[in-house]
């Protein structure tokens, strides 16, 4: 019986939506709901999949959907907490991310050539937060991070 991607994209994030909205008020940690089941059922679909072997759902394509919610709600707390002098990161954190996703999802890791790419990004985006107390490059610095916020 070929199962219904549809029907579980409901019926899994909902009932563990108020799975979680019951026990919330029981447990000392604050998390959002929303991102708890979307992450719940991400992680049973990852687990049935690639440890069980059960796959009751042969979807990649959601899992992989649930997984990108996830990887930007991430992105989105992680902006929330760091400091701004931070956000200069924000497109390498976001790649990193991603990957991160991906791995998951393919449940398989990156290779030494797109790892030293990925590492170079990082250096790149390190030397521009240095170099960020000369004013042209402040001033560059500043449009790039206003790109996100004044679009």
């Amino acid at each position: 019986m070929k199962s219904d991607p549809f029907f579980w994209l409901i019926v899994i994030p909902s009932v563990l939506f108020v799975f979680l909205s019951l026990i919330k008020r029981f447990i000392p940690w604050k998390f959002c709901t929303v991102c708890g089941s979307i992450f719940l059922t991400w992680l049973i679909l990852l687990v049935s999949d690639k440890i069980l072997s059960s796959a009751f759902l042969q979807d990649q394509i959601l899992m992989t959907i649930l997984i990108g919610e996830s990887v930007a709600g991430f992105y989105y707390l992680l902006l929330r907490t760091i400091p701004a002098q931070y956000h200069v990161f924000r497109f390498p954190i976001l790649i990193t991310l991603s990957i991160g996703g991906y791995s998951l999802a393919r449940w398989s890791i990156m290779g030494l050539r797109d790892f030293i790419i990925l590492v170079v990004l990082w250096l790149v985006f390190i030397l521009l937060a240095l170099f960020s107390l000369h004013p042209v490059v402040r001033k560059r610095v500043s449009q790039l991070l206003a790109c996100c916020r004044d679009w």
